[in-house]
């Protein structure tokens, strides 16, 4: 019962991106193969254009299974998390800043 709960909130559900993090670029990620697979299939170079697409569209995605859903899932809830936005916008400063 768990998994179509799980399956009908995947369908509705559109990603929402914090403002301080959609300039981000997807490459900085340590997302896995298929997952950047399936995001540069969708155009996807920044996070913010993940924005307002939906788990089940980006499911539908050739190659695309619920592994990878999951993973890009888990992803953008911790993203919901405001130390985590922090230290990500933190991080990736400092990494432009290591490579000027």
């Amino acid at each position: 019962m768990k998994q179509v709960k799980d399956d009908l909130e995947y369908q509705i559900e559109e990603i929402v991106i914090p403002e301080a993090v959609k300039n981000l670029p997807i490459n900085y990620f340590d997302f896995s193969m298929r997952l950047e697979n399936v995001l540069r299939r969708l155009n996807v170079e920044l996070l913010g254009d993940l924005q307002e697409m939906s788990f089940d569209e980006i499911e539908h995605t050739r190659n695309c299974g619920r592994k990878t859903v999951d993973e890009l899932h888990e992803f953008i809830e911790k993203l919901q998390d405001e130390n985590s936005v922090e230290m990500l916008v933190a991080n990736y400063q400092q990494r432009i800043e290591d490579f000027a």
